[in-house]
């Protein structure tokens, strides 16, 4: 309720602002209570039910990352994990998507150098570097964190995936809807030189591209289709 909630101005990065929205001033910026490099703005409502899932990149103690993924309650300090795995690389993940059982992540073969974004204060879009490696998806149980793998994408058009539009269940697949884009970190739109000195393209269309891909939870099959414009 209105009287009582918790209004959030949330980012990439796990510093979130608690905002009064009748003066819209920032009342209390909060702290993951974990040691987190990254999260998403993209809150994640959970199907039937009245709490929201997000993600936090945690540095693991074999020197690598994981996706760490929490179920929040009423309050932004009202959560509890829900499962965990250790990432390949250390990923550019913006967003992700969950059906009523699952949540449906993608890992980019697109890698971040989050300790220098961290301690150096490098601009995100600096540190990336696209890898000689193909599109992995993979679905975390939202029941008991159990996680499947094995899904890869050999699709090598799929470089990089920006946004979730939707995801199900269809008898034995999951499917889903994703944004996907070229890789040209010079030419992404959030280069800081594209930021600063932007010059108007008068483009008609853009770069991104939608595809629905199907998972079979059985044979572990991956297909992408183009997505039905209509």
């Amino acid at each position: 309720p209105e009287d009582n909630g918790q209004y959030l101005a949330v980012g990439n990065f796990p510093a979130v602002q608690e905002m009064d929205m009748d003066s819209l001033i920032v009342k209390e910026a909060k702290q993951f209570d974990q040691k987190s490099l990254a999260t998403s703005p993209h809150w994640r409502r959970e199907v039937g039910a009245n709490s929201s899932i997000n993600f936090h990149i945690m540095e693991n103690d074999n020197g690598g990352v994981n996706m760490t993924l929490f179920r929040f309650n009423s309050t932004y300090e009202d959560h509890a994990q829900i499962g965990t795995f250790a990432l390949p690389h250390e990923s550019l993940i913006h967003m992700i998507s969950n059906t009523p059982n699952y949540a449906v992540i993608v890992v980019s073969p697109v890698s971040i150098d989050f300790q220098a974004i961290t301690n150096n204060k490098t601009y995100p879009v600096k540190t990336a570097t696209k890898l000689n490696d193909t599109m992995q998806v993979y679905l975390m149980n939202l029941r008991d964190g159990t996680v499947m793998d094995g899904f890869d994408v050999n699709d090598t058009s799929l470089e990089f995936a920006t946004h979730h539009i939707n995801a199900w269940e269809e008898s034995q697949d999951i499917v889903f809807d994703i944004v996907t884009m070229p890789w040209d970190s010079k030419a992404h739109f959030m280069d800081l030189d594209e930021v600063l000195h932007h010059t108007e393209s008068n483009d008609k269309a853009a770069k991104t591209v939608v595809k629905r891909i199907t998972l079979n939870l059985v044979t572990q099959g991956v297909k992408v289709e183009d997505w039905p414009n209509k």
